[in-house]
């Protein structure tokens, strides 16, 4: 799922970073604190040279070469007339995020109505949990 607003991703050991989301994104955000971030194709190609400079700058791991607040307001990305970029394709991958979002919530809200009316009817069952079976030990 890639969004509209492209986020700089770590180098090699990211990318190849097995576990979970949060373990995934704890380890980009580590290794974009140390400097190591690239802007991958093609979700970074539309953006301009001059914006991929500004976040390089504010992105800077030594302090004494990283940009105060007047350096990034005065960057040329913040300063020049803006180009005009079409922002369809954008666009199109966030409405079919969104059609993608709301048809996973209607598929949840189905399977909640089914499962409140099994409740009511008496005839839910509660699935078998993995951690249920084999050792059965009698709770106290």
């Amino acid at each position: 799922m890639r969004r509209a607003a492209p986020t700089p991703t770590a180098l090699p050991a990211a990318r190849t970073h097995a576990g979970s989301a949060d373990q995934n994104q704890q380890q980009l955000f580590k290794l974009i604190r140390e400097g190591r971030f690239a802007f991958d194709s093609p979700y970074w190609d539309p953006i301009s040279k001059e914006a991929k400079s500004l976040i390089s700058a504010a992105l800077t791991v030594d302090v004494s070469r990283r940009p105060d607040i007047d350096g990034i307001l005065a960057h040329p990305w913040l300063t020049s007339q803006a180009p005009t970029v079409d922002i369809t394709p954008a666009l199109t991958e966030l409405k079919k995020f969104n059609a993608r979002r709301k048809l996973r919530a209607g598929i949840r809200a189905a399977l909640a109505a089914n499962r409140l009316k099994d409740i009511v009817r008496g005839e839910f069952v509660m699935p078998p949990r993995a951690q249920d079976s084999g050792n059965e030990s009698p709770r106290a």
